[in-house]
């Protein structure tokens, strides 16, 4: 298979009685689809969070786009059932839509996200790298007991390749957040909100990037020993290049 069409899916957390949470922008989404695009893909986001979109309203979105591959970068246990809710839909529009998900819930929960056959791959750990070449091992439908920091569904069960390498090192290597497939307005809107990770900023608009990842401590006191699992043990740190 080959494919260079993908579509990003912002899952609506308001769903099932949570507490609406908008970053002030999607970080983690806008690096990923800087390095997609770097690497010739065409991406779109159906960003059914800060449109505050119903289950039905994704499913007629999905339905006009008709994407190949949908990702999905899921934050934490709280949201997990919008984020499986949203691959249910993906399936139900269309069964051999390829999905994959990311992000913290699965590095951390893999046991419980790999019960969900919706999903037919897992990126664990840091995506830079691994999302790229699992989507060239997609393409060549080879490849995969190569990698780590992977799951996948092989012959109807799930195999869990844990994560070897933290991911990334060389941090300066990485592009800066492509926002262009977010309104960005809508976004720094929402940063008075009650529940968000946003800073109280006197003027709009901003942006946020993280310059270093992974501790090499395990403090009783702090969470570093199961955030390691995400960004690893060996500390690494980029310089800013837009200074």
């Amino acid at each position: 298979m080959t494919t260079k069409k993908l579509t990003w899916i912002m899952p609506n957390v308001s769903w099932f009685g949570k507490r609406a949470w908008h970053n002030a922008l999607p970080y983690t989404e806008g690096l990923l689809i800087a390095i997609l695009k770097q690497n010739g893909y065409e991406v779109n986001v159906i960003d059914a969070n800060i449109r505050s979109l119903n289950e039905k309203q994704l499913e007629e979105e999905i339905r006009n786009v008709n994407p190949e591959i949908v990702l999905i970068s899921a934050l934490s246990m709280e949201y997990r059932l919008c984020v499986h809710k949203s691959f249910d839909i993906v399936k139900k529009v269309n069964p051999d839509i390829i999905t994959i998900i990311g992000g913290i819930y699965p590095t951390l929960s893999s046991e419980i996200v790999e019960k969900d056959f919706n999903i037919d791959y897992m990126v664990l750990g840091d995506g830079e790298l691994r999302l790229l070449e699992l989507l060239k091992v997609i393409e060549k439908n080879e490849g995969f007991e190569k990698l780590d920091g992977l799951g996948i569904i092989k012959n109807g069960e799930r195999i869990i390749n844990p994560p070897v390498e933290p991911g990334i090192l060389d941090l300066d290597s990485l592009p800066l957040p492509d926002y262009s497939e977010f309104d960005v307005q809508e976004y720094m809107n929402g940063c008075g909100e009650k529940y968000t990770q946003n800073f109280n900023f006197e003027k709009y608009p901003v942006g946020l990037i993280m310059t270093s990842r992974g501790c090499p401590y395990s403090c009783g006191y702090c969470a570093s020993r199961i955030i390691n699992t995400i960004s690893g043990k060996r500390f690494r740190v980029g310089l800013l290049k837009i200074l």
